[in-house]
């Protein structure tokens, strides 16, 4: 899971340091489609979140506590020291209205178009993820019992999302703006990542779901690329995506991975949240990538430079809070420790 999410973080610095090459390069071109290394970390993050969910039989109100305010604590520091690091930096100070502000520290971001990417670069994704965490346990403890839940959320995800489509038309909200845009974003768009990481942590021992995922990964793969970038692409790219993320994790899941794409993986949110500010404070030094070469070279200084400072805050930041979302679960589920 680790090697996977370095892999996720790898394709997602990518696409950011393509964009700093003003020229038409192979590498830029290539490291577009690095964006989907998001929808490979939603996939991920169901698995895990199926994983820790295990044991539970019954989601009672503690358990369901105690799952949110675990979740808040991994995601929410980061995060909100990502608020203030952003400010003024390359996004419009006028953005930073106390409604975008409410609304990225409530994590209804995914819900608020104004202040869904505009406030923290890239916190559509952890909105987005933060909202599925709300619905995850009642799901997850539901489709142990019965698995076509699984299905059945799918199909009112595409329902959700045909009938968004019909509202945006009717009132003139634009729709069409490709995979940069509110709709991508939106969690229900996004939702069939997530249901494909549940289904894959219910069904990889099952070959017959190995077949289909491998069956359905090079149309995928095919729609993923014909689909990128095109105005109406968004309603299929995330499932696209999904699908050749799961097609990936069934691949390597009985292999070892390197070290290395391991302690990437541990540090990718870190990576994820700083990485946007290390481009901007490397890029008067690096200058304009004008070949392929350089691109490659760029990403991999913004790649080094991103593990380094992601290695400060993981230690002093992720790790602390991280365990002090571990104790208040168990405070939460077991009480105080009783006195001798």
């Amino acid at each position: 899971m680790d090697a996977l999410r370095g892999l996720a973080i790898l394709l997602v610095v990518a696409v950011h340091a393509g964009r700093e090459s003003s020229q038409q390069l192979v590498f830029t071109h290539v490291a577009q489609f690095g964006q989907y290394g998001v929808q490979l970390f939603f996939v991920m993050s169901a698995f895990t979140l199926c994983y820790t969910m295990r044991k539970v039989e019954v989601l009672t109100p503690r358990v369901y506590g105690a799952f949110m305010l675990r979740r808040f604590f991994r995601i929410a520091p980061m995060y909100y020291l990502a608020i203030p690091l952003y400010y003024g930096v390359f996004i419009p100070t006028s953005d930073y209205n106390w409604r975008n502000v409410l609304a990225n520290i409530t994590f209804l971001n995914g819900l608020y178009p104004p202040g869904n990417n505009n406030i923290v670069p890239g916190g559509w994704s952890i909105g987005c993820e933060f909202l599925f965490y709300f619905i995850f346990p009642i799901v997850f403890v539901a489709a142990r019992k019965r698995r076509w839940i699984l299905a059945a959320a799918g199909a009112l995800c595409a329902v959700s999302m045909v009938g968004f489509v019909v509202i945006a038309r009717a009132t003139g909200y634009p729709y069409y703006s490709g995979n940069n845009s509110f709709p991508f974003f939106f969690v229900a768009n996004q939702a069939p990542c997530f249901l494909l990481g549940m289904a894959y942590y219910f069904y990889s021992g099952h070959a017959v779901f190995r077949r289909c995922i491998y069956y359905a990964s090079p149309p995928a793969l095919y729609g993923l690329i014909l689909m990128h970038g095109t105005h109406y692409g968004w309603l299929a790219t995330p499932l696209c995506a999904g699908l050749c993320a799961v097609s990936v994790a069934l691949f390597v899941q009985h292999r070892s991975a390197p070290a290395l794409m391991q302690r990437i993986g541990i540090l990718s949110f870190s990576m994820y949240i700083l990485h946007f500010y290390v481009v901007h404070l490397l890029r008067p030094f690096l200058g304009d990538p004008a070949s392929g070469l350089s691109a490659l070279l760029f990403w991999g200084i913004i790649v080094v430079c991103s593990m380094g400072a992601a290695f400060l805050t993981h230690a002093f930041i992720e790790s602390y809070f991280i365990d002090l979302g571990r104790r208040l679960t168990r405070l939460i589920k077991h009480g105080p420790p009783r006195s001798a």
